[in-house]
């Protein structure tokens, strides 16, 4: 059958998939740009309260060098310290996978503790880590984080009253200390 033709009064599909890959991505940009609409129009007639801003203000105050600077920054420190999260959860994956084919009877031990620790959602881990951690994290990895004393020419994380003169002058008064 070359004809194209598959029985009585059918015709055989030639060219169907690209047809409805092409009206798919049709659908998919129109679902896009009547959600992009929707977010304008609830922002601009103020449907969700003032704190939805117009699409286009949020677009017109990315363009200005300030709000570049800012999300560069921004962007910058995030990648920073995805990438350093990314390196230091693959090292310690691969060391402790290494471990437990090396060393069997730990094996099922780490099996276990892989297996509670991706059940552990990671919404739950950011009050975990807190609470270990604490909030006051360094902004940057640097050698000589923590600093060497309450002397440093850091300012304090939280504000704190000021202290008499006699008080700072005892405990700073040492070089280098």
């Amino acid at each position: 059958m070359t004809s194209g033709t598959t029985g009585i009064g059918r015709v055989a599909a030639t060219g169907g998939a690209p047809a409805a890959a092409r009206r798919g991505s049709w659908l998919a940009a129109a679902g896009v740009l009547a959600l992009l609409l929707v977010v304008e129009l609830i922002g601009r007639f103020g449907l969700a309260g003032p704190s939805w801003p117009p699409l286009s203000a949020v677009l017109g105050y990315l363009g200005t060098p300030t709000a570049r600077l800012v999300l560069g920054r921004a962007i910058g420190a995030t990648g920073t310290a995805a990438a350093l999260g990314f390196g230091l959860g693959a090292v310690l994956g691969v060391a402790l996978a290494t471990l437990g084919t090396l060393l069997p009877p730990i094996g099922p031990g780490l099996d276990r503790l892989a297996a509670v620790v991706n059940a552990i959602p990671l919404i739950a881990l950011g009050p975990l880590l807190i609470n270990t951690a604490g909030r006051a994290a360094p902004r940057r990895w640097s050698p000589r984080w923590p600093p060497a004393s309450r002397c440093s020419s850091r300012p304090p994380r939280r504000w704190r009253p000021p202290r008499p003169a006699s008080e700072t002058s005892s405990r700073c008064s040492a070089p280098g200390g």
